[in-house]
């Protein structure tokens, strides 16, 4: 990652992390296509709460812009860091192969009748938030 300054060992950790989230998360979408376990498929042509494809690049872009600015509490990466831009790397990768490869997201989790997402979508979720806890913390 450009914007953090990690040793080789938090570069690992990241990867590792990332990976485990990509690969946990393809499963349990496999799961759901063949309609194993008790997974359901969900095809999510939109992103969070029914948002158009188009307003997530804009909230990517609004997420870069404010950490450019807050790069200073990133100088330093500590684990805390590594953690949260390792679940959003995972989660990002994740739901970008399956828009890519489908042309939608595979959900299988459904909360209540009223939020239907992955694991990759809450690795993102906290990802940003403990990215939002270190910045606005002071």
């Amino acid at each position: 990652m450009i914007l953090l300054r990690y040793k080789k060992q938090q570069g690992f950790k990241m990867v590792l992390i990332s990976l485990a989230v990509l690969f946990f998360d393809q499963i349990g979408k496999s799961l759901s296509l063949n309609n194993i376990s008790g997974f359901s498929l969900y095809k999510n042509y939109e992103i969070l709460l029914g948002v158009s494809f188009g307003f997530h690049l804009l909230f990517i872009a609004l997420i870069i812009v404010i950490i450019l600015f807050k790069r200073k509490l990133f100088s330093k990466c500590d684990d805390i860091s590594i953690v949260a831009f390792s679940l959003l790397l995972g989660g990002i990768v994740s739901n970008s192969f399956d828009r890519f490869l489908y042309g939608f997201v595979i959900d299988y989790f459904i909360f209540f009748n009223l939020f239907v997402f992955n694991l990759a979508d809450l690795s993102i979720f906290f990802g940003l938030l403990i990215i939002s806890w270190k910045i606005f913390r002071k």
